[in-house]
Order: C-alpha cells, then structure tokens, then sequence
C-alpha cells in the first residue's frame, strides 16, 4: 500500500488525506481479491417471506465486488478509472417490496438483485481560511455559506425485478440488469396471498458464500464409498473431487474331470483428481463382480467402473474352464485417468490331484477368492474388485468376483 509522506512544518494538504483513504480503499480491495477473488461474492443476505403480503425480508450480510474506484472527483482528486473490489453492507434487514398483477391465471416471477452503488452525503458547511481575518473562519468556500458533501459511501442497494406474467407451473425469473448481481427467484400466484419461503430460491448461479475460513479444511477431509451405480451430486462449496475407483472382478471357471477352474482376473483400477462445480451431478457406475460358472464353463466377467468420462477402469476377466487349458482370468486395466493400474491375473487351473483349483486375482485393494479343492467350495472374490476361485472336478462350479468400488474424496 502506497503511504503518504509529511514533514515538520509542512501545511499538509488536503490530497494528502484523500490519497491516503484511497490508497487504504485499494490496498484492502486487493487483500479481498487475494481471498475472494475478483468475482462477485455475497456473504448472508438470506431472503425470507415479511409475514404479510408480497413482499420480502433481505437478512444482514455482505457485498463485495469489482468496481471503479472513483467515477467522480474524490474532493480534490481526480477521478479513476482503476477497478478495485469493493464491499457494502446491510447492517439490518430491510423489507422488498414485489408488488402484484391482476391477471390470476397467471404466475409473476421477481428477481431479487444486488449492486453497490457510491453516494456522496452529509452535506456541511465547512468552515475556510479567512486570511484577513483568522479569527473568523469562512463559512463555505469564498464564505458563501454553501454546503458540501464530506462523505464517500459505498451502499449496498437490493432491489425486486418483476418478469412478464407465464403460466402456472414454470420458474421464470427475468435477468439481472447492466452492474446487478442475481440472488433469488421468487415466483407464486396472486391467490396465494402472500409469499412463502417455498416461494424464494436461490438461484443456481448466486454468489453466495456457503463457509468461512473457520469452517474449511485443507486437502480432503470427507470421503464417501460408493458401492452401487448412481449418480452423484458434488456437494455445496466443493470443486474439487479425488476419485478412485476398480472395475469388478472376473468369476471362477467351473472345473472338468480332469483339470480345476481357473482363477477370476481382478478389476482394474484408475485415479484423478478433477476439477468440477458445485450441485453439478455425475453419472457414477460400479462394475458388478463376475458370475459364477457351471462346471466346464467360463466364468463371467467382471463390469467396468466410471465416474462421468472422466475416470474408467475395466472389469477383470472369468476363469477358463478346459481340458486342458483352464488358466486364468486376465486381470481388467484402467483406461482413463491420471494413475492407471491393471489388476493382477487369476491362477490357472492345475490338473486334478488333490491340487486345489486357480485362486482369483488380487485388485489393489487387496487379495481374491480360494480356488476349491477335493470336496471344497470355491471362494468368491474377497477385496472390492478381486477375481474369484476356480471351482475342482466336473462338478464344481467357480466362485461369484466381487463387485468393484468408487471412492471419493473432497
């Protein structure tokens, strides 16, 4: 921040005081650049119904956004045409009025919309130097008893935009105007009677600050597991997701007269960190494990995990289930994303003598199901991701792969 220099003796002049108020405007605009950033950013200023009619109650709160620094003369300054990042406050709630419309098959919808706006006020008249007679000041300049603005202040103005009349059921509120910033919507009908705060919402794209430094962590401090093809929501306030996910295991082969089943290959596996928006939704898929086989049958195939596009791995591959020939599942690999692995394969099926059949392949997250021995059954996948056992003799049937997994971190 530029600082203004005085001397002993020197008669300070007024641009000497009016530059250091701009220059503690612009050091402090920077300081909430540096936090906030240059975008508008509203803290509080929650709408609720006023109780009566239409009309609503603007709560306490914040504006802080970039503008001029001075379209006017500052006093003796010049004006300037830098931008700087600004706040203006509501220090008690204050009451909108919407207004109505007559036509009651109809639905009226009202932006509520903010701006800051600067005011010189507080007029006074100051009193001058009066060289021919110190003692008596000048009342205004050239004592003409005038009066002038001694305040700058930067007011937070809220104000109701009504849309055109639309039919029932739709959520129309109009545009913010040139310099506002959009808040809420807020659409009912006249014979309601009032509005009501399942009337009021925030529109999808108001700043509005969700937490304050007290309430934030540092790198990901919440994880969620997902076990089951959804789609996902990222939470209020986040914007950036770890995602780490394995594709679903391979199934055991079944076993033959003469050779065990082989082992199910484990899912691969894949990770990003992605940059997404808050309430944007992704369509997440968890891979089922692979089924399981009859005896001389191949085991089914894992399924392939993803997060959007963004993050996939496939899905492990069945045991063999042949005389001779019952080696194991090919482990699945991850195809998008940042950190890509391939599971590990399942074991072959040896030939019969008290050998117990191929063990399903390990997934990062840990080990596979046991291949089945004389009179044994046949493991299915353990780890999230794992391939199964193979089954033992012509009438074992190999084990289930188990299903794969997507974790998330924010």
């Amino acid at each position: 921040m530029d600082r203004q220099i005085v001397y002993p003796g020197s008669i300070p002049l007024d641009t000497d005081f009016l530059n250091i108020q701009r220059n503690t405007l612009s050091a402090l605009g920077a300081l909430t650049t540096s936090i906030l950033g240059s975008s508008p950013v509203v803290d509080g200023l929650a709408c609720s119904p006023s109780g009566s009619g239409y009309s609503v109650i603007i709560g306490t709160g914040t504006l802080s956004m970039s503008v001029v620094l001075d379209q006017t003369n500052f006093g003796s300054l010049p004006p300037s045409g830098d931008t700087v990042v600004k706040t203006g406050t509501i220090v008690s709630p204050s009451t909108i009025p919407l207004g109505t419309t007559a036509d009651q098959s109809m639905v009226l919808s009202w932006l509520i919309q903010a701006t800051l706006v600067e005011v010189d006020d507080e007029p006074l008249a100051l009193q001058y130097w009066n060289a021919a007679n110190p003692s008596i000041p000048f009342s205004g300049p050239e004592n003409s008893g005038s009066a002038q603005n001694t305040r700058r202040r930067t007011q937070l103005v809220i104000t109701a935009k009504a849309s055109s009349p639309t039919p029932v059921g739709t959520f129309a509120p109009p545009s913010p105007d040139p310099g506002f910033v959009g808040l809420y919507g807020i659409t009912t009908w006249i014979g309601k009677g009032s509005i009501t705060q399942d009337d009021i919402h925030p529109l999808p794209a108001a700043p509005i600050l969700r937490f304050h430094l007290p309430d934030l962590t540092p790198g990901f401090s919440r994880i969620e597991a997902l076990t089951s093809t959804r789609t996902w929501q990222v939470p209020t306030g986040v914007t950036k997701v770890r995602v780490r996910l394995v594709a679903g295991g391979g199934g055991g082969g079944g076993g033959t007269s003469n050779y065990g089943g082989g082992g199910g290959g484990a899912g691969g596996y894949a990770e990003s960190i992605l940059v997404l928006k808050s309430g944007q939704t992704i369509s997440v898929v968890v891979g089922v494990g692979g089924t399981s086989s009859p005896a001389t049958v191949t085991g089914g195939s894992g399924g392939a995990s993803s997060f959007g596009d963004q993050v996939i791995a496939q899905g492990g591959l069945g045991g063999a289930s042949s005389n001779p020939d019952s080696h194991g599942g090919t482990g699945g690999f991850g195809t998008v994303g940042s950190i890509l692995y391939s599971g590990g394969m399942g074991g072959d099926g040896p030939m019969i003598g008290n050998v117990p059949a191929g063990n399903g392949g390990a997934s990062l997250f840990g080990g596979g199901g046991r291949g089945s021995n004389g009179g044994g059954s046949p493991a299915d996948g353990k780890a999230p991701g794992s391939g199964a056992g193979g089954g033992y003799g012509s009438g074992a049937a190999g084990g289930f792969g188990a299903p794969g997994l997507v974790l998330l971190e924010y």
